[in-house]
């Protein structure tokens, strides 16, 4: 059980999670059921792979003290808006 996913950094830890189905398939159940995301910089290979870009709930592109309030702040609720 989990509210939230956040992709994390390093490109070595990015090429390992791009080389395995698993996490792709897991970041993309966490999308379909409106659960918040967040990655930056490299990780978010990782949500392109998994076949998301952006949407309602999903931090990308922020660092610092910006990702973390922006990750907070969408945790509270899920995110039943986003497009399949």
């Amino acid at each position: 059980m989990y509210d939230a996913a956040y992709v994390p950094g390093g490109k070595d830890s990015v090429n390992l999670l791009l080389e395995e189905d698993a996490p792709k398939r897991f970041i993309r159940e966490t999308y379909n059921h409106g659960k918040a995301i967040a990655a930056t910089g490299e990780r978010i290979e990782v949500l392109q792979a998994a076949g998301i870009a952006s949407g309602p709930g999903v931090v990308n592109g922020k660092s610092g003290s910006d990702l973390t309030a922006s990750f907070i702040e969408v945790i509270g609720h899920r995110h039943w808006n986003r497009p399949k």
